[in-house]
């Protein structure tokens, strides 16, 4: 069944803005009281994520021989931001969704300039 192209064009452009509104409103709901609370985990979970994880995962795809296009893809699967969905899906099960919220705002901002370093890293190592 295919809906009206008003009603599919209504849906794709909600469905568009959808996780960068999450994002901005996560951004606006995280305060400085709750990441004094959990400092010494947002910082050991921003490290993980965005050195740890792709440093152990892209040396590793270095090693085995992954170059070029594939190793690009890696990058960005490896030293990409927490996902918005986490910060949700840590709030339906009771769990540290400040934490999560935290993690997701620190790492999207901070990736920016992770990312550059890693891509920067293994282009002037000739890994494509």
């Amino acid at each position: 069944i295919s809906l009206p192209e008003t009603i599919d064009k209504t849906v794709s452009d909600i469905a568009a803005v959808a996780t960068p509104l999450a994002l901005i409103v996560l951004g606006a709901s995280v305060t400085f009281d709750s990441i004094k609370s959990c400092s010494r985990n947002l910082i050991i979970c921003i490290i993980a994520r965005l050195v740890v994880v792709p440093a152990l995962c892209l040396g590793t795809a270095a090693l085995i021989g992954i170059r070029g296009v594939d190793f690009v893809s890696l990058i960005g699967l490896f030293a990409s931001p927490c996902a918005v969905s986490s910060f949700t899906m840590a709030q339906q099960m009771d769990s540290d969704f400040k934490l999560a919220g935290a993690a997701v705002v620190f790492t999207s901002v901070l990736a920016c300039f992770t990312m550059f370093l890693w891509i920067f890293f293994f282009r002037q190592a000739g890994f494509f």
